[in-house]
């Protein structure tokens, strides 16, 4: 019996060793299946767009066979619908949200990667897809906010709300990057960009002048407001701006 308890406190100091010099690992194998294989999509996609699709066809055959849960959390109450935004395959998004999938608990996670609502991290993977076009790249950026629209009529006909803001870490108050990040911004622009922030969809989307996502959550039912115009304002998003005067004003009459 000595011997038996002998080896098992061995066992378990080894693994507590493992652990420690392999944490990403360990919490690998507590993450649901599907999640883990979103986010191993996400990494591809950053090395390999076509590696990524191929394994994103995996996922979709998978989820039409019933193999996963679709609403299983990992350890911090992410949900795979928030996973499968961050992986940039809409069709993914789309077939769990038809398969009844549903919003995380909205767990707070490390002050970059907060349980967002699904609609406000979907405006996010825009931004995030987007970046790195400047204004005279406009045409570029117009079929990434294409491929993303059906996305977010079909999440609010399935009850998520458009107006939820952006989760704000209270730890990151004083966070804001440094001008030699963005030489050519305003500071106030990278603030608005880059700091903390609980801007709404319909604000980012002003904010990035992304003016398709704009029309779409605008039908959708979001709201606009004061700030959304001086989101529009700042970064000089003519054609969101014509679009939100127009919906102040009649708000106004």
């Amino acid at each position: 019996m000595n011997f038996f308890f002998a080896i098992l406190g061995s066992l378990c100091i080894f693994y507590s060793g493992f652990a420690m010099e392999n944490p990403g690992m360990v919490e690998k194998q507590k993450r649901p299946a599907l999640i883990q294989e979103l986010i191993e999509i996400q990494k591809a996609s950053e090395l390999s767009w076509e590696k990524s699709q191929e394994m994103a066809v995996n996922v979709l055959s998978k989820l039409k066979q019933n193999t996963y849960d679709v609403n299983e959390p990992d350890e911090k109450g992410r949900v795979p619908l928030w996973y499968a935004v961050r992986s940039g395959k809409e069709k993914i998004v789309l077939e769990l949200i038809a398969r009844g999938a549903k919003a995380s608990s909205g767990v707070a996670c490390d002050s970059f990667n907060n349980a967002n609502p699904v609609v406000a991290e979907l405006v996010n993977q825009v931004a995030r897809e987007a970046e790195g076009y400047g204004a005279h790249e406009r045409h570029k950026v117009i079929p990434i906010e294409r491929r993303w629209t059906g996305c977010i009529e079909s999440l609010v006909k399935a009850g998520f709300d458009p107006n939820l803001p952006e989760i704000v870490d209270v730890t990151q108050k004083d966070y804001l990057p440094t001008n030699t990040l963005c030489p050519t911004m305003a500071p106030q622009l990278v603030h608005a960009m880059f700091g903390p922030r609980q801007q709404t969809p319909v604000q980012k989307a002003a904010l990035h002048n992304f003016r398709i996502l704009l029309q779409t959550l605008l039908k959708a039912g979001a709201l606009v407001d004061k700030k959304t115009h001086e989101y529009a304002q700042m970064n000089d998003s003519y054609e969101c701006l014509e679009i939100i005067e127009a919906r102040l004003g009649t708000l106004k009459q």
